[in-house]
């Protein structure tokens, strides 16, 4: 996510065997491919300076699994503006949002254990929502997420890199153990999330997937 020279503030947490395997490496390459190439992420410096990182990863003669999953959902659509003026088509690719949601929510985690010393409690659940999904909900439940927002967002930003990464973690004032975090990669792609009890992270009348 972050080109080099890494940040100095770079937040780093313990983590066990699973979380550096192959299958998490690949992960955590899709996430950053999907993210830094978003539309709106051209503006950012970091996500420029990694594009020619993703090229070479591309590029590997080792790596047409990778190049199955990256091209295999590239394409064309109409892109319209928010008053709905069709200005043509553009190249797009699908958004792997099961995955995206997964790293994110093994980002949470490590914010989390950084903020508050401790892992995520077992009887704690982390759920968590690409702000791609959010802006497709109904306007109802949409709704529903702005004071929640409103609230993690009412705490300063915690930025690490050039334009690479910010986020917002508060804990509630009634209970410590949870929390509400907002994370913005790029100034272009977000998610939103928190960590509570499952009696209490249905607070939206939605659930993640």
């Amino acid at each position: 996510m972050f080109p080099k020279p890494r940040p100095a503030n770079l937040i780093t947490v313990p983590a066990c065997d699973t979380h550096h395997s192959n299958a998490r490496a690949r992960d955590n390459e899709l996430f950053r491919f999907q993210l830094a190439i978003h539309i709106g992420a051209q503006q950012s410096p970091s996500a420029r300076a990694v594009w020619p990182s993703i090229i070479r990863s591309l590029a590997r003669r080792e790596a047409a699994g990778w190049q199955q999953t990256v091209f295999g959902t590239l394409g064309k659509r109409p892109v319209r503006t928010p008053a709905g003026l069709y200005i043509g088509n553009f190249p797009s690719y699908e958004l792997s949002i099961p995955r995206l949601h997964a790293e994110a929510e093994w980002i949470i985690r490590g914010l989390y254990f950084a903020h508050r010393r401790t892992p995520v409690p077992a009887d704690r659940e982390v759920h968590v929502f690409a702000g791609e999904i959010v802006r497709r909900m109904r306007a109802d439940v949409r709704q529903s997420f702005a004071p929640l927002i409103a609230f993690v967002q009412a705490v300063p930003a915690i930025v690490i890199g050039n334009r690479a990464f910010r986020y917002y973690f508060r804990t509630l004032p009634e209970d410590a153990s949870c929390c509400l975090v907002a994370l913005i990669f790029y100034e272009a792609f977000s998610f939103f999330g928190w960590v509570m009890p499952e009696t209490e992270a249905d607070v939206c009348g939605v659930q993640d997937g």
